[in-house]
């Protein structure tokens, strides 16, 4: 297999890191939708 450039490196790490950042994004809403759902049924939906 060749050696990629420097340059293809970054781009396909670049496009990881991207690929990351949105999971990390989608995995905070969720976690946040389940911290709200936990403390509606640790305190009832009024609170």
């Amino acid at each position: 297999m060749e050696s990629l450039s420097d340059r293809e490196k970054i781009k396909m790490l670049e496009e990881e890191n991207d690929q990351l950042r949105s999971d990390l994004k989608k995995a905070q809403q969720e976690i946040s939708v389940l911290e709200r759902q936990k403390y509606k049924g640790l305190y009832g939906a009024d609170s």
